[in-house]
């Protein structure tokens, strides 16, 4: 993981530089992974045929699980780990921990102090 500089925004529209441990995922590298997910599934779950009573199910809810997991996997674009800063409402210096995986749905965090909800910005999607 990188360390980045990135923006938290409060609900107030406050915003904050911080530094963020990201590690980045480039298209083809996502492509691989969830085409690996669903080559593996497709075969394991038509090797279920033979198990009684999986028979039912395991032929076609393997596949799509993969399928399901495969596309979280491409949809991911980085994994954000620490994020060190200030609080753009307490202004108390924190580090969060939690972190998790940005796609194209907005991350929020929340401050350890004072549970404000924070809106994250990696450093190419920082509001003007």
């Amino acid at each position: 993981m990188s360390t980045e500089t990135a923006v938290l925004k409060n609900r107030k529209g406050v915003e904050v530089d911080v530094q963020a441990e990201v590690k980045r995922y480039t298209g083809s590298q996502r492509g691989v992974v969830a085409g690996a997910l669903v080559l593996t599934t497709t075969p394991l779950g038509l090797a279920t045929i033979f198990i009684p009573g999986v028979h039912f199910v395991g032929p076609w809810l393997i596949p799509m699980l993969g399928m399901a997991v495969a596309w979280y996997l491409y949809n991911r674009v980085m994994v954000i780990g620490d994020v060190t800063g200030d609080c753009p409402d307490c202004s108390k210096h924190m580090i969060i921990t939690e972190g998790g995986s940005v796609g194209n749905d907005p991350m929020w965090l929340r401050c350890p102090h004072c549970n404000t909800p924070l809106e994250f910005f990696p450093s190419e999607e920082a509001p003007a």
